[in-house]
């Protein structure tokens, strides 16, 4: 009791140095609190935009597999794991492990006879497996999404654009028409589609319009392999999508079955 008496006595006596000491300890402790909640929050943040919807807590790669760059990366696919079915039973006995997916990643080019060809950097998913894992984080903007067992691929938004301003074609979903694409929906339907062009969308439209609009639902596609090309491959595009969470930064990347993937990276398929 002493102490307090002491202590509340000297704060009196000098006002102006307690006053300044205690607004440094309030300013301290005050940007502490915004500082932890900060990190926190980006931290919280990280875990449920890309965590939990695109990367996993965990990633496996083959011990072949020099560099760490598993969602983006050169020109090469990710090298394989021979001994996937005994990774596999050993995760299945894992009681931590909530889920798991298979996936590959590689850079395919998309070829046009009529000019340049384009390039995409694609997923090979079982599509169910993968929404399942990352809690539906593909939505269907034009067309459906992969079913399952289903052959077949989806693009964003961003890559039908980038694939028209280099190779001059517009690609419509499967069992679409070209009035039920972007250009035709009207203004107040664009923000949906995160269009990023206008101007681009604009003259796919004068040239529907025109007549003059070349316009396809299949791609053929050219896998860049682990040590060389792969196999052209046909296959219909069956929508456009965006990505639930940090659409922006996930928008260059493609999604196509796991069967087609293998035959279009000169994988052996079954």
């Amino acid at each position: 009791m002493l102490m307090w008496k002491i202590a509340w006595r000297n704060v009196w006596r000098h006002k102006g140095k307690s006053l300044v000491l205690a607004a440094i300890l309030f300013l301290g402790a005050l940007l502490m609190t915004i500082g932890n909640s900060v990190i926190e929050g980006a931290k919280a943040g990280m875990s449920r935009n890309m965590v939990d919807r695109f990367t996993g807590h965990l990633v496996l790669k083959s011990s072949a597999q020099k560099d760490d760059m598993m969602f983006v990366g050169g020109r090469s696919s990710l090298k394989q794991l021979p001994s996937y079915p005994n990774i596999k039973a050993v995760l299945q006995q894992q009681e931590l492990i909530d889920g798991f997916i298979p996936m590959s990643r590689g850079l395919a080019m998309i070829l046009n006879p009529d000019g340049r060809q384009g390039e995409t950097m694609v997923f090979g998913i079982n599509f169910e497996e993968y929404q399942r894992v990352f809690l539906n984080n593909l939505l269907p903007m034009e067309g459906e999404l992969l079913q399952a067992g289903e052959r077949g691929m989806i693009i964003t938004e961003y890559t039908r654009e980038r694939v028209f301003d280099r190779q001059k074609f517009w690609i419509i979903p499967e069992g679409l028409t070209i009035e039920q694409t972007v250009p035709f929906v009207g203004i107040g339907h664009y923000a949906q589609f995160d269009v990023q062009k206008p101007e681009l969308i604009d003259s796919v439209k004068i040239k529907a319009q025109s007549g003059q609009l070349k316009t396809t639902s299949e791609l053929i596609v050219l896998g860049f392999g682990s040590t060389s090309f792969g196999t052209d491959i046909q296959i219909p595009v069956k929508g456009i999508f965006k990505f639930q969470n940090l659409n922006r930064i996930w928008e260059s990347i493609s999604f196509m079955d796991i069967e087609s993937f293998r035959e279009g990276f000169g994988y052996i398929s079954a």
